[in-house]
């Protein structure tokens, strides 16, 4: 992935300030005014030493309150500053999780080219946060310069030779900076690469989606997480190195500046061009510009994850393909097809049976209208026809790679869209009734991420359920009871059955228990349609026969 230019970074980080752009300006004037108020508190303690010492009694009293008025400014504009910058910071946060969050599930195909869930979530949680900080920082470099440049131009109308020290020393010694920060900008990149698969393999070691259970697979997950664990480690520490450089040199750079102007100002004093006064200012403000040059240098720093945020975040908002935009209302539905194999669906109970999951699950795409192309045909018109919304409404898709977020029951069976009947009902057709009733708080109770505190029964059901409550005209599940007792999965066929005897349901299966209970079988095999009948008419044909007994062998 090509790195994003500096331009381009400061140019997307300027963009997301987008409705934003009056709270940026005063935000900035107000830290302008604190550091501006701040800067001025040396140059008037110069001026008091030297009304000390010719005894003015006026001039003490109005340079007093000359500085207790900027001591006051100073604390007024820092707390509107920081609650101006604490906002914005919430808001970019916000808005930027919300975005790759409806991208992740309103796009397809997301994780189809080498993305993969770890990434997304250092997106949401790390890169997301140094996008934020990278927009902070364009107004503190606006600030630094803006200070540097107001006590520059004052040291130079006291002493050109410390005006001109000072103008020109932090550029020449920042001259060192870029290629520090494009290192640091690779080193960044590639950890943070590293940490997303390590999320990866966190999350799959917790929920064990692809963790083998043997001893031996084990062992091979520890094994390559150890690995994984090291690289990331190394590369951590060349992030950390070079941080450590440039923090050397943004300690470095401002204390060269100071020993420059100190060492100026006593050569004039020697030579009687410059009073105590003055000593005492130059060296204040030249103590203070290291605030403004460290923060310059430190936002500069942040620029670098903010740019590698941002070239992360952009790999998550460019990947999978935009729901399509076709018609937006399908009409009754009557049927449903899939070109490729030939098969034609009616409304009834019908089973689709293939030797390899993976056929049955490709089939069970294209009739549901869920597969990228959108091949299967609804009432003979191909679902490419119509958008995205109108075909979820329409067909729903349970298969196995399906699992739960987390949130309360009624939040997982659609939260607000639909009532608590309806909810109560598909829980009790899933034979989830008196699960639910031995939760002391009912819908509210609380499902952790993936149904961690569920079992794998309760699980599958729990799904199931989530895929009826819309009660959609067509709904095509893939091995939904394969973790039941065979009483419970038969309770729930029949439940199923009786609910949705009017509309289409597909099951794509081996369980015997299904294709015993259903209108229709359709026998697959190398992606054509074999058989096709009631169970008790294709009983009548020997491969049948001795198919559906090794079923029930199993």
């Amino acid at each position: 992935m090509e790195h994003l230019s500096f331009t381009a970074v400061l140019r997307q980080l300027v963009g997301i300030t987008k409705g934003r752009r009056i709270l940026l300006s005063v935000l900035t004037l107000l830290s302008l005014i604190q550091s501006l108020a701040e800067a001025s508190l040396p140059v008037g303690l110069g001026i008091l030493v030297n009304t000390v010492n010719e005894h003015n009694t006026v001039g003490l009293i109005s340079v007093s309150t000359f500085l207790v008025a900027a001591v006051l400014i100073r604390i007024t504009a820092s707390i509107s500053a920081h609650i101006l910058d604490t906002r914005i910071g919430i808001d970019i946060r916000t808005q930027h999780k919300e975005r790759v969050t409806k991208h992740v599930i309103s796009y397809r195909g997301v994780f189809d080219k080498g993305l993969n869930t770890g990434d997304v979530v250092e997106v949401a949680e790390d890169d997301i946060s140094a996008i934020a900080s990278g927009f902070s920082a364009i107004e503190f470099v606006i600030v630094g310069l803006g200070t540097y440049a107001v006590a520059g131009v004052y040291l130079l109308t006291q002493s050109w030779r410390v005006g001109v020290s000072i103008l020109i020393a932090v550029p020449i010694l920042c001259l060192f900076l870029p290629k520090v920060l494009h290192k640091l900008r690779k080193h960044l990149a590639e950890y943070r690469k590293t940490a997303g698969a390590m999320t990866s393999m966190a999350i799959d070691a917790a929920t064990g989606h692809r963790v083998l259970l043997g001893t031996h697979g084990r062992k091979v997950f520890l094994a390559s997480y150890h690995n994984l664990s090291t690289e990331m480690k190394r590369k951590g520490l060349n992030v950390a190195n070079t941080r450590a450089l440039i923090d050397g040199l943004r300690e470095l750079i401002p204390a060269s500046v100071l020993l420059a102007v100190l060492g100026i100002a006593l050569l004039q004093w020697q030579y009687g061009w410059m009073n105590v006064g003055q000593i005492v200012s130059f060296y204040g403000l030249a103590t203070y510009l290291l605030q403004p040059v460290t923060a310059l240098i430190s936002s500069l720093q942040q620029f670098v994850p903010a740019a590698v945020g941002l070239e992360r975040e952009q790999r998550v908002l460019s990947s999978g393909r935009e729901p399509h935009r076709g018609v937006s209302v399908i009409p009754e539905v009557k049927t449903v097809m899939d070109p490729q194999t030939g098969i034609r669906i009616t409304p009834g109970y019908t089973v689709l049976f293939a030797d390899a999951l993976s056929e049955m699950s490709g089939i069970a795409e294209r009739l549901a209208g869920a597969d990228n192309e959108g091949r299967g045909l609804i009432n003979g018109v191909s679902y490419s026809v119509y958008s995205e919304k109108a075909i979820r409404e329409q067909a729903t898709l349970l298969d196995t790679d399906a699992s739960l977020v987390s949130g309360t029951l009624s939040e997982i069976l659609g939260g607000s869209e639909y009532p608590d009947a309806v909810k109560i009902r598909v829980l009790q057709n899933s034979s989830l009734g008196e699960l639910m009733d031995s939760f002391s708080d009912g819908l509210d109770h609380y499902i952790t991420d993936g149904g961690r505190n569920l079992s794998g029964g309760q699980r599958q059901r729990l799904l199931l359920a989530k895929a009826l409550v819309p009660n959609p005209a067509v709904l095509v599940l893939v091995e939904p009871t394969s973790a039941l007792d065979t009483v419970t999965e038969k309770n729930i066929i029949e439940q199923l059955y009786n609910e949705r005897k009017d509309a289409i349901t597909v099951v794509a299966t081996h369980s015997p228990a299904h294709i015993q209970h259903s209108d229709t079988v359709l026998w697959i095999r190398d992606n054509a349609l074999f058989m096709s009948g009631s169970h008790q008419e294709l009983m009548k044909n020997p491969q049948y026969r001795e198919m559906f007994i090794n079923l029930e062998e199993i």
